[in-house]
């Protein structure tokens, strides 16, 4: 396109009797508007591109939250297990289970401070170490028990809260 450009001014410069400076001043505008069309088309095709590769950037991340946002078969698998072993207990014992939640490994005086006396053993018996363990203190030779340290199984802890507190459909 430039080349039939130059041509025409030529062209147009020979049947106008045009000057040497009129021609050199000519030249400088048209190369001048055809440097700036070039660039124009060049920023244009990259600027394309961009788009392109934002949209498809923008495709990808939201499958990848769409993936997060599904739970994991494990996470499930989890969950099922802990649901059903807390539809074996009592409303006592999960009102422990979810004081328990909220508290940072109690020893055995403050669980009974709280009212709750047989439910550790109970919910130790009734689901072995699903839901909560517990650390003995035994002081000199390991002998005698003096008291216990109780915890949410840290495998399930995530699966208790989705049970206990399940969150709103939407």
């Amino acid at each position: 396109m430039s080349c039939a450009a130059f041509t025409f001014l030529g062209v147009w410069t020979a049947y106008a009797n045009m000057g040497r400076e009129w021609v050199l001043w000519s030249s400088f505008l048209l190369a001048g508007v055809f440097i700036v069309v070039a660039a124009y088309r060049t920023w244009l095709a990259e600027h394309r591109q961009l788009l392109t590769n934002s949209q498809a950037a923008e495709a990808v991340i939201r499958g990848l939250k769409e993936e997060l946002a599904c739970k994991h078969p494990y996470d499930e698998q989890a969950k099922a297990a802990v649901r059903k072993a807390i539809s074996k207990l009592e409303d006592a014992e999960v009102r422990f289970l979810a004081w328990l939640l909220t508290v940072d490994r109690p020893r055995q005086g403050q669980v009974q401070g709280q009212g709750f006396w047989g439910e550790p053993a109970s919910i130790l018996q009734k689901t072995s170490t699903l839901l909560i363990g517990f650390e003995p203190i035994c002081p000199g030779n390991g002998t005698v028990e003096l008291d216990r340290i109780y915890y949410i199984n840290p495998k399930n802890e995530q699966a208790i809260k989705n049970v206990l507190y399940p969150l709103p459909k939407q």
